[in-house]
């Protein structure tokens, strides 16, 4: 499958229509930038699945970059600082056997709304990470995986 058709299909299949709740790091701080209308997989960079995941499939991406992130700046609603780098890098021990930054983003900023935390696999087409105010949104931090191409209607015959 072409790049651009697993972008366009990742747009297209996407539960929350461009609401992200994006992790950004800088100066040592976890900074929050919740969006509106954000096209993400345009962003992506391409890569591969991990080796738990196959390893073989195109997959596309989120990493921070300051061109991506000035593209975040542009359809963020609301900023505000979540946490210092090292109390995400404490939780991401906590939470995983494997330290797992996305997963410990995950979990303060669904505490941070007041939430219970609870981890899941619900992919992102089912459905969304988080409901902030009635609004579904996807929660991401530098280096997740938005899609493989062989996920909900990204396999082209």
């Amino acid at each position: 499958m072409d790049t651009n058709t697993m972008r366009v299909q990742y747009h297209i299949n996407e539960f929350c229509h461009g609401n992200y709740i994006i992790g950004i790091y800088y100066n040592n701080k976890v900074i929050v930038y919740v969006c509106h209308g954000l096209n993400l997989g345009a962003l992506a960079t391409v890569d591969r699945t991990s080796k738990a995941k196959g390893g073989c499939a195109a997959s596309l991406k989120y990493r921070q970059a300051a061109a991506r992130t000035q593209v975040i700046k542009e359809h963020a609603v609301d900023v505000f600082e979540l946490c210092s780098l090292d109390t995400l890098n404490r939780v991401a021990h906590e939470v995983s056997k494997r330290p797992n930054r996305g997963v410990a983003f995950e979990k303060l900023v669904t505490e941070h709304y007041g939430q219970t935390w609870e981890r899941d696999h619900l992919e992102w087409w089912n459905g969304p990470d988080i409901v902030v105010n009635g609004e579904p949104f996807q929660i991401k931090y530098d280096k997740a995986t938005l899609c493989h191409e062989g996920q909900a209607g990204l396999e082209i015959a």
